[in-house]
């Protein structure tokens, strides 16, 4: 049971307002029956005072449930601020890593270049080199050829006798 008395009421008047309270009681202006109503009036604020205190003892389990909440979200918000930190230096970290490939794989792109370059320029050189080298053989071979017809011809003529002396056969075999 809740008590309001309001301010503005005379002291006679919050007299009747407590009266008005206690069920079934005649009105009486004895001494007796003062006392006996500022008794129940007593037993009334007590009561008041008892479910003001159970209310007080719900707020505080209540604020108490609150700040257990309020601190169990607050270890999670700062695991979450942990694991949203570790993600970001995890993806500058990849972003690095990511940066880092793509530097080495240009280098490796232009050292490929430079060495496909090089290699090109030996297979040039080589190409070059067997050419004159075929053409030195070609030369060779044609005056090789060229010679021993002479060689031939010289043995051809000496054997017909159109020649009037003769050299030994080792001297025309060996081209001199």
């Amino acid at each position: 049971m809740q008590v309001k008395l309001d301010a503005s009421l005379g002291s006679d008047e919050k007299f009747v307002g407590i009266q008005s309270l206690i069920p079934n009681q005649p009105q009486c202006t004895g001494a007796g029956e003062i006392v006996r109503r500022l008794h129940a009036c007593s037993l009334c604020v007590r009561q008041g005072y008892e479910e003001l205190e159970r209310q007080l003892k719900e707020v505080f389990k209540e604020r108490s449930n609150i700040l257990r909440q309020l601190s169990k979200t607050s270890r999670e918000l700062d695991g979450i601020k942990v694991n949203l930190q570790s993600l970001k230096n995890d993806e500058a970290s990849a972003k690095s890593d990511v940066q880092k490939l793509l530097e080495l794989g240009k280098k490796q792109r232009e050292e490929m270049k430079s060495l496909q370059e090089a290699f090109q320029k030996q297979l040039n050189e080589a190409a070059e080199k067997a050419e004159k080298q075929q053409a030195t053989i070609n030369f060779l071979k044609t005056e090789m050829e060229r010679k021993s017809k002479m060689i031939r011809d010289l043995q051809n003529e000496q054997l017909d006798g159109t020649w009037g002396f003769c050299l030994p056969t080792e001297l025309l075999v060996s081209g001199q």
